[in-house]
């Protein structure tokens, strides 16, 4: 790959050597990260009930399991649910890892996902509306984290059965994760 550059005038004016003038590479701009690094319970609203995302894979349905959680003033204050370590990455998406150390990420083909030792990127966007974000997978065919109606899978796209809207709560120690989460190592992404 040969670098974008921009010229700093001079560069082709009769001088063959590219000692004076000559390119200079352009510096990407950073992305501003959607979310502060940190803990955070993965929930989501069904109906009238909160679910919120679990690293325990739920083998007679394929996916990660959910568990029922009570949010008050925008805070888990029951249910057990998992603290995701959520990480900026340099080129704007996420990675989310369990305290078990494990990542979030998606199986090819299909719509399962786990927790596992290689990290999927994940593009998260914050909606406009309601305060909520979409967590989309990069490294596949750019599939959504959803809850089904049973527990947390990828998806092609947002149904009625299907909901795609998350809540990102900070983990509190009232939270009822009762994890203790790991200090996250850099990973380069699958």
């Amino acid at each position: 790959l040969i670098p974008a550059t921009e010229s700093s005038g001079g560069g082709d004016e009769g001088n063959d050597s590219g000692d004076e003038g000559g390119d200079t590479p352009v510096t990407p701009e950073p992305v501003e990260p959607v979310i502060v690094d940190g803990n955070y319970n993965v929930v989501i609203k069904y109906g009238d009930v909160y679910y919120a995302m679990t690293s325990t894979f739920d083998e007679t349905n394929g996916c990660l399991a959910a568990v029922e959680v009570t949010l008050t003033d925008g805070t888990v204050t029951s249910g057990n649910p998992t603290d995701w370590i959520i990480t900026n990455g340099d080129n704007g998406n996420v990675t989310l890892m369990a305290p078990d150390g494990k990542y979030l990420n998606r199986s090819s083909g299909g719509s399962n996902i786990n927790v596992g030792t290689d990290a999927d990127d994940w593009m998260l966007v914050k909606n406009e509306i309601g305060g909520t974000y979409t967590l989309q997978n990069t490294n596949t065919d750019s599939r959504y984290l959803a809850y089904n109606g049973t527990g947390f899978k990828a998806y092609a796209a947002a149904r009625e059965d299907r909901i795609i809207e998350l809540l990102l709560i900070p983990a509190t120690e009232s939270s009822g994760g009762g994890d203790t989460p790991v200090t996250p190592e850099p990973v380069e992404p699958v």
